[in-house]
């Protein structure tokens, strides 16, 4: 498990030194289409908690959500599962009835960090590949890369 300080200093300075580099193009603007999750799975990029840390997973696959048909999501947390109904309306997500294993993972893992905050997202944004579902906790959001097919995963 990896722990690192907020990048804002990074990115301030990148910003001054490489102008105009940075391509914002990946990310949905606000009058775009929403991606849209049914049918789709995403594993865990990073989770950034407040204050800025992010935990970032040692192997992106032990945390993966799949968003199913009829209103199901399951998820893989590290050595637990979970699953929830789930409700898309444009780029709001969200997430009712939501139950999860509590087997005790080994050390290091993001088990509870990843399923508490996936029981408070309420939106997201990006494209067909990278995806940020922010929480109701402001500062609180998780980054996910595109898997593959929800079905066959």
């Amino acid at each position: 498990m990896h722990f690192r300080l907020s990048l804002s200093t990074a990115t301030l300075v990148a910003s001054l030194i490489l102008p105009g580099c940075g391509d914002q193009s990946q990310l949905n603007e606000p009058d775009s289409e929403p991606v849209l999750l049914e049918g789709t799975s995403w594993q865990l990029v990073k989770i950034t908690a407040l204050g800025g840390f992010e935990f970032i997973p040692e192997d992106r696959g032990d945390y993966v959500i799949r968003f199913r048909g009829e209103s199901r999501m399951v998820a893989d947390s590290d050595c637990n599962t979970a699953g929830a109904t789930w409700t898309q309306e444009g780029s709001n997500l969200i997430l009712e009835q939501f139950v999860t294993t509590n087997n005790m993972c080994p050390p290091g893992t993001l088990h509870n960090h990843f399923v508490s905050n996936l029981r408070n997202i309420e939106a997201f944004s990006g494209n067909g590949n990278n995806l940020v579902f922010t929480t109701s906790i402001p500062g609180v959001a998780m980054e996910f890369e595109v898997r593959g097919s929800g079905a066959s995963q």
